[in-house]
């Protein structure tokens, strides 16, 4: 409805960023074309998909952004997703009908009792065909709020880092900065929480300001802290992964890779302690060490990558500590790629460990076959030495990481020949693996142990190249679906060990 206070709005209009730049003319040109509209708690001021025919600068009151997603392949209701809320006077709303086509992007719903101004679009169109500055600066305003969206977006991007957590404070904050001291740290706590590498310094702040802030800051650090119990989880497995990383490279030169991997493993344990796992098959593990262990092989999340931009594989080293070392107390030795020249933080790692190293660093450059041939039996005698002297050895026959959904990918034929040119010929035991390549604190991990054989038991006879390969493929579908076993025994963790 329409209401005859347009002084105190001009005086609003010249006060609001939107309106930087537009002269006292415009402004009262602005005044004047104003419906001056009221809106009550749960009213919807815009709603997503419609014809945006009114643009409005918020008066009084508070209200809500809110944006309606259709989930992919359809068959779910779609979800909406609170982006922000506004309480400030003079912010605008319904940029969409600046500019075509003219339909609004979200829905705004008021808070509480609110008051706004609307500016019908027909009035600005005819406005901006008869005064082309006041059209050109009236875009470059919704370019500007436009870009202004973009960067919420960014935001939006980091929230699904952490599901709803950061987007939930921000709307907080947004709700409560009046009550704030300008100077008050809380204002800085959403670009603390936008990178992994400063959510030490979020807690650093909260902390202190719930045992030493003043009223307002003690009541919303509290409440932030609860928000950000499971973000303060991850904190806490990725400071362990730096400090696993650390203790391997940093270990005393006098120390033994035996040692170092002993420890290692020791650290492992510790670390899936946070984690939400199920282990099936065990029973079929050997009575004795001394045995070839295959896996498919997950790629990490990209959040778990140090700040050196090496990852510590999570499946391998869980199969190596929960499976292999808490049950022989050895841990096992495991056949990794050889690091590139430029991967310092790798190969500072593993040859720290005393594993075993194959393959070609840069897959553009593969190895003369001299080479190949001698990397090859240095393999063989390198695996067979660890077999004797009773050490497990664990490999992943595809020689690459990958998801759960795509794994596992080709398997290649090193651990398998290992196994046929060792005497007394070990054991293979199948490893399967499930949800290692997501958010460690977010999933259940799932492990599966497949009864046990030797090749020569598969493959009895001469065995030339093409018999090789096609059990390698035979195996490779047999893995298809025991990680789909895997990935329902995730799903459903309480069902029992047959």
């Amino acid at each position: 409805m329409r209401e005859p206070e347009l002084t105190p709005f001009r005086e609003l209009l010249a006060s609001a960023p939107f309106f930087e730049g537009f002269t006292g003319a415009d402004l009262d040109a602005l005044a004047a074309a104003a419906d001056l509209v009221t809106v009550e708690r749960g009213d919807a001021i815009v709603t997503q998909g419609e014809p945006a025919d009114r643009f409005f600068v918020l008066l009084s009151g508070r209200a809500q952004m809110a944006v309606r997603v259709e989930p992919p392949g359809g068959g779910l209701p779609d979800s909406e997703i609170v982006v922000r809320s506004i309480g400030d006077a003079g912010r605008t709303i319904g940029w969409s009908t600046l500019v075509a086509p003219h339909r609004y992007r979200a829905t705004m719903t008021a808070l509480e009792p609110a008051r706004l101004a609307a500016f019908p679009r027909t009035w600005l169109t005819e406005r901006s065909d008869a005064d082309p500055r006041f059209g050109v600066l009236l875009m470059q305003r919704a370019l500007w709020v436009l870009g202004n969206r973009l960067r919420e977006m960014r935001v939006r991007l980091v929230a699904r880092r952490y599901e709803a957590e950061i987007v939930a404070i921000r709307a907080l904050l947004a709700q409560s900065h009046d009550q704030l001291p300008v100077s008050s740290p809380l204002h800085r706590l959403p670009l603390y929480l936008e990178h992994r590498l400063t959510l030490s310094d979020a807690f650093n702040v909260l902390e202190l300001l719930r045992a030493h802030g003043d009223g307002a800051e003690r009541y919303l650090a509290s409440h932030c802290l609860d928000l950000l119990e499971q973000v303060r989880h991850e904190l806490r497995v990725y400071q362990h992964l730096q400090e696993i990383y650390e203790g391997v490279v940093s270990a005393p030169r006098e120390q033994t890779p035996e040692i170092v991997r002993h420890a290692c493993a020791e650290r492992f344990l510790e670390l899936f302690t946070e984690a939400r796992y199920v282990v099936r098959g065990e029973r079929y593990l050997p009575e004795h060490p001394g045995h070839v262990f295959i896996q498919n092989h997950l790629a990490n999340h990209f959040e778990d990558r140090l700040p050196n931009q090496f990852w510590l594989t999570l499946d391998t080293h869980f199969v190596s500590s929960v499976l292999l070392y808490r049950r022989y107390g050895d841990a096992p030795i495991r056949v990794v790629r050889r690091s590139g020249p430029e991967e310092y933080a790798h190969r500072q790692y593993y040859e720290r460990l005393g594993h075993i190293m194959v393959g070609s660093p840069r897959p553009d450059q593969p190895l003369r076959p001299d080479e190949a041939a001698r990397q090859r039996d240095q393999f063989l005698e390198d695996g067979r030495a660890h077999l004797a002297a009773g050490h497990n050895l664990v490999v992943c026959p595809e020689g690459a990481s990958t998801t759960t959904e795509e794994s596992p990918l080709r398997f290649r034929p090193g651990a398998f020949q290992l196994a046929l040119a060792t005497s007394p010929e070990p054991l293979i035991v199948p490893v399967v693996v499930a949800n290692f390549d997501k958010k460690l604190s977010r999933t259940t991990l799932a492990v599966i142990v497949k009864p046990p054989f030797r090749m020569s038991e598969r493959l009895p006879g001469p065995i030339d190249e093409p018999r090789l390969f096609a059990f390698l493929e035979e195996l490779r579908e047999q893995y298809r679906g025991w990680i789909a076993e895997a990935v329902a025994l995730a799903r459903h963790p309480d069902v029992p060990d047959p």
